[in-house]
């Protein structure tokens, strides 16, 4: 079973789920483009930090619905736990005719680091009698289950110990006059949201 492939596989699916949260957010009509603009950043970031609130399985791709069924792994209790420890501030907001961008800061803990030890942890469990009892109860989706509750538990461990980074993030104005996120250009933000994780797990 190759765990680390079919992580990087899945998780790379949820950031496209993100991509499309992204892009579908648009913001309220204010008297001010930049406040329009605030909206769409605000009522983005809303929704990562509130997952449950939300009908996401409709931005799911299929392999990526089918894999994390497979691992029995909840989507909104993952991104719960992903975003636990997140927070935004935006610092400036810029609007040049139908284009803005939005200066931020967003810090959360590094998805890469608790993935990183929690694999380190899960392999070394591996070899003990209640990962064989597991598995002969619950097969491989009951590895993955206790695989993310590692990550769950040292991304809670890691939250004094996050990072920042000062990001930018792009939006183009629609014909309706609303603001949307763009669909390019903003891989440094996602990443940001994840605590700079680039998945090199």
């Amino acid at each position: 079973m190759n765990v680390k492939a079919h992580l990087k596989r899945t998780l790379t699916g949820v950031l496209v789920l993100l991509l499309a949260l992204c892009v579908c957010a648009c913001g309220a009509s204010g008297p001010k483009e930049e406040e329009q603009v605030q909206a769409v950043v605000d009522n983005t970031m809303a929704v990562f930090k509130n997952p449950s609130q939300n009908d996401l399985s409709e931005f799911l791709d299929e392999e990526t619905a089918s894999a994390l069924s497979s691992y029995g792994v909840d989507m909104n209790e993952f991104l719960t736990a992903a975003f636990k420890h997140m927070s935004y501030t935006v610092n400036e907001v810029t609007v040049e005719e139908d284009t803005a961008q939005v200066a931020m800061t967003v810090t959360n803990v590094n998805l890469d680091t608790a993935m990183a030890d929690a694999l380190a942890e899960f392999d070394t469990w591996t070899d003990t009698d209640e990962a064989v009892a597991v598995y002969k109860e619950s097969g491989e989706q009951g590895l993955y289950q206790k695989l993310f509750e590692l990550l769950y538990a040292k991304m809670d461990e890691m939250a004094d110990a996050t990072t920042s980074a000062d990001v930018t993030l792009y939006l183009q104005k629609q014909e309706d006059g609303s603001w949307d996120v763009t669909s390019e250009g903003n891989e440094a933000f996602y990443s940001a949201l994840y605590g700079g994780a680039t998945f090199n797990f």
